[in-house]
């Protein structure tokens, strides 16, 4: 539906479609009676890992117990979010599992040694990929 009072907008959206078609060079479409909808807001981007960061270590004191803090980016489509914590980057068993509707979890107590977590965000019944694994070292000073 066209109001007219704005002018009529041409588009052309040069696309790769190598996968689907075998090509190796841009295919280019052009109609102008195309009506396109942008839909962003349905496409549910995977958060980016903020703490621990990768390589890092995280120093645990007398007071700490071992519980480490995961923090990452918030995604507005998001409802929720699942961290895992594991010992290995397969994370088959996971030592920690956890779906949050905030940007940060507490763990259980973990042992001091290394660890890898990861992330996902989640619409319903939408997820995006995991991001990670991050590998961080956890060690006790005094």
């Amino acid at each position: 539906m066209r109001c007219k009072h704005y002018p009529k907008i041409l588009l052309s959206v040069t696309a790769m479609l190598a996968g689907i078609l075998g090509c190796e060079r841009p295919v280019e479409f052009y109609d102008e009676d195309a009506q396109v909808d942008v839909l962003l807001a349905d496409f549910l981007y995977a958060p980016h890992l903020i703490r621990p960061k990768n390589g890092g270590t995280v120093r645990l004191g007398t007071t700490s117990q071992g519980i480490v803090t995961l923090r990452w980016s918030w995604i507005p489509s998001a409802t929720s979010y699942t961290a895992q914590v594991s010992s290995d980057t397969s994370f088959v068993n996971p030592v920690f599992s956890v779906e949050s509707d905030t940007t940060f979890v507490r763990t259980t107590p973990l042992g001091i040694g290394t660890y890898y977590w990861r992330a996902r965000s989640q619409k319903g019944p939408q997820v995006s990929e995991w991001v990670g694994p991050n590998r961080f070292d956890l060690v006790y000073i005094e």
